[in-house]
């Protein structure tokens, strides 16, 4: 049996409702957290080529985003998942 395939704005609905975010606040939300990794990719180039420059910059704003996102409860499943799959690794 093949998997029924829905239109994009179905696939966007679900995903906004599931999320329980309207489309301006996910939007703003992505963008957001999309600029603050971006800094923290090129601190941590910076801090490649100059070790003294930018020391835990990157580590403590993934971690922040992190304990952040554990707050949410659309990602508890996926959160538990992953931890699942290190915790085989291990």
């Amino acid at each position: 049996m093949s998997k029924k395939k829905y239109p994009f704005w179905a696939r966007a609905n679900h995903h906004l409702e599931h999320s329980n975010m309207g489309y301006w606040y996910h939007l703003w939300h992505s963008f957001y957290n999309g600029s603050r990794l971006l800094v923290f990719v090129l601190s941590s180039y910076v801090h490649g080529i100059f070790p003294w420059l930018f020391k835990f910059h990157a580590a403590h704003g993934v971690i922040r985003i992190n304990e952040e996102l554990k707050r949410m409860p659309h990602l508890k499943k996926a959160m538990d998942e992953i931890a699942e799959e290190y915790k085989q690794k291990d």
